[in-house]
């Protein structure tokens, strides 16, 4: 009798807790996943299919796949043109589980995606599977780089979420959506974006998701989406901040890299080769240019690179932008069949894109496919500019298209105003001109013939005497009284003040300068801060900050990394060097004021004046000392309108730190 007392006990707790648990709950059931299309898995797509294979456990839903977008084996993923080219599934309606006789309206989209355009649909959820057609409840857009997270609540101007900051183009991102019933919530890279409040409207008929299709869904753009796509996931039950973050942390690392194959070939040289087939001669006479047929090397291209004779002297070099870390090859077989392809090959790397080269892999097999591409991995990630591969073994000709696996060096890109990098071949290669890479057009020209090296993949060498670079005109968003950062790597020997940069005057508050200090020569008689064995000197002149550091560390002839920013809203000043920010400081205003807790507020705004910016040479000497030229190499300079947090300003150092040896 007690058993039969328990046992009842036990399952009317069960049945009371069933019906007291909502159904939009974020302890998530095992069968919450509706759909899982993976490109990397054979399972779920296979090259030139029309249909996507639903590979979430005992459950169907298998999607179309439109207008034969590319497709890499070896990386698990589709490529959407931006065109004409998407996916959609079946009506999903029956895994959506009634709640009171209507249907359920929570939800969880994940899926990982690498944008290619700035502006176009990632995905939308309508009522049929013709794009654009009817109901548009549940939108995804990316939108001049931001992200925009939407559903339907019967008004085109109902709540968005958008995220906080831009997406670069180019590289892997986790994109998601929840919305619990009550809240849409939008994610990138498991951290939350925003929360908005709002009642969803379900699609009428049924629920069919478009991912890249183009339409017009009233959140800026009608365009088609132009990126890859790896892996989509849709979930009945909304996940938890702590799930969405699993979703990202699970496939991170196979993300962190991205192919590196471009079709051009000039300004930036990415691409040479040992000889190229002549298109009409065949192993005789001018190899063909760049472009022309047998040296179209790139992937996807409609030929590839085809070697002029058959021995083991031929090889293929490609190079990246700026040294980066590069963890294997992406080889594909020729075009347009011929039965030609290479089965084995070594690789070489290089940290300039020229002697000396280190071999990473010897006589790694490539593959016998003659459809599908193939990946070489090394051993371990290797920091370097360029690749070589030079192959050993093939089929009837040495040819193929290739492509590196590169980790972009990533950096913060909301609010850059200027970004000058010596050791990215778009922003510098050879002459005068020294390439602002943030879009803005602050080009800097070199002024007397400084000397450009390849250390540390590149860097600018000024001799102290009269070399420095300087912009044509002023950076107006960070003059006056703007918030700003600005961040520098250098390193030199001169045991003198020396300046990294100027983009003020010599007026007190309209100044602003950024010096290395050397011991004692802070200051005048008389007027010396407590302690000066040398320091980070940040001068608007009666505004004067002064980080003391070691003269013995900030000129031993090493990398070193610089930034401060100054925040208009309390008039603030903070300074980071190689990642650790000064904790106390000296401040000048007629005397030597100690602060030992940042922000460093400073006693009266400052009011730069709008002025070209100068590196490496200064408009007035720190307090009479030092040269007026610097005797440093210096190869970056970033600067934004606006004062980044520590975290932004840690994660462009750690960005770029192994580059120089820190």
């Amino acid at each position: 009798m007690n058993r039969l007392i328990v046992l009842f006990f036990l399952l009317s707790l069960n049945a009371w807790s069933q019906i007291a648990l909502p159904v939009q709950q974020s302890v998530l059931p095992k069968n919450s996943l509706v759909v899982n299309y993976d490109f990397s898995k054979p399972t779920s797509y296979t090259r030139g299919s029309s249909t996507v294979t639903n590979i979430a456990s005992n459950v169907s839903g298998n999607s179309t796949i439109l207008n034969n977008p590319i497709f890499f084996n070896s990386l698990g993923f589709v490529s959407f043109d931006g065109s004409s080219q998407y996916l959609v599934t079946p009506n999903l309606r029956s895994h959506f589980k009634a709640v009171n006789a209507t249907i359920q309206n929570s939800f969880t989209i994940s899926f990982w995606v690498y944008p290619t355009a700035t502006s176009g649909n990632l995905m939308y959820e309508l009522d049929s599977q013709t794009p654009n057609y009817a109901w548009n409840a549940s939108n995804i857009e990316l939108v001049n780089g931001y992200v925009k997270y939407r559903v339907w609540n019967g008004s085109a101007a109902g709540p968005l979420v958008t995220s906080s900051t831009t997406v670069n183009l180019n590289q892997w991102y986790h994109v998601a959506m929840v919305y619990d019933g009550t809240y849409i919530k939008g994610y990138i890279n498991g951290v939350l974006q925003g929360t908005q409040t709002c009642v969803r409207i379900s699609p009428t008929n049924g629920q069919y998701y478009a991912i890249g299709a183009g339409g017009g869904q009233n959140m800026g753009t009608s365009a088609f989406g132009k990126f890859n796509l790896a892996q989509f996931k849709l979930f009945h039950l909304p996940l938890s901040d702590s799930d969405i973050f699993q979703e990202y942390v699970t496939r991170k690392t196979e993300f962190d890299y991205t192919i590196h194959s471009p079709s051009t070939n000039s300004a930036p040289v990415y691409w040479s080769v040992s000889s190229a087939w002549n298109n009409s001669t065949g192993s005789t006479g001018t190899p063909d240019a760049f472009g022309v047929y047998h040296f179209t090397p790139w992937l996807n291209s409609s030929l590839g690179w085809a070697a002029q004779t058959l021995d083991a002297n031929q090889y293929i070099t490609l190079n990246y932008d700026e040294p980066a870390y590069i963890k294997g090859v992406v080889i594909q077989p020729r075009a347009s069949s011929g039965n030609q392809y290479v089965t084995k090959v070594h690789v070489e790397t290089s940290l300039t894109g020229a002697a000396p080269w280190t071999r990473v892999v010897s006589d790694a097999n490539v593959g016998t496919s003659i459809v599908d591409d193939a990946s070489i991995l090394f051993p371990n990630s290797v920091f370097a500019k360029a690749v070589k591969v030079i192959p050993i073994t093939w089929i009837n000709h040495i040819t193929m298209r290739m492509g590196s696996l590169v980790k972009p060096n990533d950096f913060t890109s909301t609010n850059v105003v200027l970004r000058l990098d010596a050791a990215n071949l778009k922003s510098y290669s050879s002459g005068t001109t020294w390439t602002d890479l943030s879009g803005n057009g602050y080009h800097a020209t070199l002024q007397n013939s400084p000397t450009f090296t390849a250390d540390a993949g590149g860097q600018i060498v000024l001799d102290g005497v009269n070399d420095y670079a300087n912009t044509s005109t002023a950076l107006s968003s960070t003059s006056g009284n703007n918030s700003r950062t600005v961040m520098v790597w250098y390193k030199s020997t001169a045991n003198r003040n020396t300046i990294l940069i100027d983009k003020g005057s010599v007026v007190d508050d309209a100044a602003e300068q950024l010096f290395i200090a050397y011991t004692n020569s802070v200051g005048i008689s008389g007027s010396y801060p407590p302690t000066n064995p040398g320091g980070i000197v940040v001068a608007f002149w009666g505004n004067d900050i002064y980080y003391p550091i070691e003269s013995s560390t900030l000129f031993d002839g090493n990398w070193h990394f610089v930034a401060y920013t100054y925040d208009n809203t309390n008039s603030s000043v903070k300074i980071c060097f190689d990642g650790t920010f000064a904790t106390t400081v000296y401040q000048w205003d007629l005397s030597w004021t100690t602060k030992n807790s940042s922000p460093f507020l400073l006693p009266n705004a400052i009011n730069t004046a709008n002025n070209p910016l100068w590196i490496g040479q200064t408009r007035g000497a720190l307090w009479g000392n030092g040269g007026l030229y610097a005797n440093a190499s210096i190869p970056y300079v970033h600067i934004y309108n606006r004062a980044l947090s520590e975290s932004e300003i840690l994660g462009n150092f750690n960005a770029t730190r192994t580059r120089y040896g820190r």
